[in-house]
């Protein structure tokens, strides 16, 4: 919790103080002076701590709702939906069973069966003559 210092006084000067109130007021009016003084500095210290308290709980209800406000319009996990958007987006489509003919051993699971013939990729004569960054070839 942040204090303010208002006298920031060393022991040499509150020495000096004392010394010249003394003076000035005299050994007899001297304890009623400082206990004045000392009810007057917690008199004071109570008012500001109580008006931080009021500023403090002032601004933390808008604080609360303004949160809670923006809280409605966050995504709960960005990076689980955007791996999701891209692994269905680059997912290879599953294979249907009326495209291939059917497996001799249909309980064998996914990992197990043969992979699919690669076909090879076509020699550099057969492809299109131009660039492949001709934009004519789009």
């Amino acid at each position: 919790m942040y204090t303010p210092t208002v006298l920031n006084f060393s022991p040499e000067k509150l020495f000096l103080v004392g010394v010249i109130a003394l003076f000035v007021l005299g050994p007899n009016r001297l304890p009623q002076a400082a206990r004045t003084l000392g009810r007057f500095a917690a008199t004071v210290r109570r008012m500001s701590s109580g008006f931080h308290d009021e500023v403090r709980s002032a601004l933390a209800e808008p604080t609360e709702v303004v949160n809670s406000a923006v809280s409605e319009f966050r995504v709960p996990d960005v990076r689980r939906s955007v791996r999701e958007a891209v692994s269905s987006t680059f997912a290879p489509p599953e294979p249907s069973s009326a495209s291939g003919p059917p497996s001799a051993n249909p309980q064998r699971s996914p990992a197990l069966q043969p992979a699919p013939s690669v076909q090879p990729a076509p020699a550099p004569a057969q492809l299109p003559p131009g660039n492949p960054d001709d934009p004519s070839l789009n």
